[in-house]
């Protein structure tokens, strides 16, 4: 660990977490999307990875390239969504335009049980 990242302010972790994100968020994305197949699960690890590089920052001891970092941090969390059981059980073929409208009311011919309950 470098004698300046001990003494880093805040301050200075947030501008440098900014200049990654500027830098490197677009080919992030790539990598993540890439892994994932989903736009919107790619974006949540993309941000997961700069929370963990933002959290983490003070461990990194230059003996690669911040680029370098950042990709492999990427690449772990792309594995750990893929190897959750929420991914690995969902249904990646139904669009959206498939599940069925919660907002509208069932419909039925008999309405025996409805008017059972009811009264």
């Amino acid at each position: 660990m470098s004698i300046l990242s001990t003494f880093r302010t805040d301050q200075d972790k947030e501008q440098e977490l900014l200049q990654l994100m500027a830098e490197h968020k677009t080919s992030l994305m790539r990598i993540a999307y890439m892994y994932l197949g989903d736009e919107a699960l790619a974006e949540d690890a993309v941000q997961d990875t700069f929370i963990k590089a933002y959290t983490h920052m003070d461990r990194f001891r230059d003996e690669s390239s911040k680029k370098t970092w950042l990709t492999r941090i990427i690449i772990n969390t792309c594995k750990d969504v893929r190897k959750s059981a929420w991914f690995r059980n969902r249904a990646r073929t139904t669009t959206l335009d498939a599940v069925p409208d919660q907002g509208k009311a069932d419909t039925y011919s008999d309405d025996t049980v409805l008017q059972a309950v009811i009264i």
